[in-house]
């Protein structure tokens, strides 16, 4: 993989200002294993404010699971959050201790109010052009799983027990 520190000019910003960036290039073979994975409420507790203005806390075992499945597979992560937020989504990546890989969020406010399946299975089809090998896709919403099974990946959902059905709250 590669890092590079860039300098790049929105097609859609009206002012032409270039943005600071980090971009990784990672080089993998057409038939690389995949595990694509969605951020918000599979990674991260992700609550609106929390996202745009705080820190939220990662998912229990999410760090120690990601890290496992990093080795057979290449780790992507598929976000409708808009790409505004990509350098602040992979800084709290790497703070929390996620795998490296690439995030490919939304593009702007259209793709963000997007029907999810929409927008992952557009993202999805394009990856899966070039990169045609197994994998999982890992989501937590039924969205999600429809885009990842119609993409050749075998669907994960994810689903977080509420406090009254963890084993520790039955006595």
């Amino acid at each position: 993989d590669y890092r590079f520190h860039v300098k790049a000019y929105r097609q859609d910003d009206p002012n032409g200002r270039p943005v600071e960036t980090e971009v990784l290039v990672a080089c993998r073979e057409p038939n690389t294993p995949l595990c694509v994975v969605d951020i918000d409420n599979t990674l991260a507790e992700a609550r609106k404010r929390d996202v745009l203005f705080g820190e939220p806390n990662a998912m229990s075992d999410s760090v120690s699971v990601m890290g496992r499945l990093a080795k057979p597979y290449t780790v992507i992560y598929l976000t409708r959050r808009w790409d505004y937020l990509a350098k602040k989504t992979r800084d709290w990546l790497r703070r929390k201790g996620y795998p490296e890989g690439p995030i490919f969020a939304a593009r702007g406010s259209g793709q963000v109010l997007d029907d999810n399946e929409k927008f992952k299975a557009g993202v999805l089809a394009k990856i899966r052009e070039r990169f045609k090998g197994p994998g999982y896709g890992i989501g937590d919403q039924a969205s999600d799983v429809l885009a990842y099974t119609r993409a050749g990946l075998q669907g994960v959902l994810f689903i977080e027990m509420c406090d009254l059905a963890k084993p520790s709250a039955v006595r």
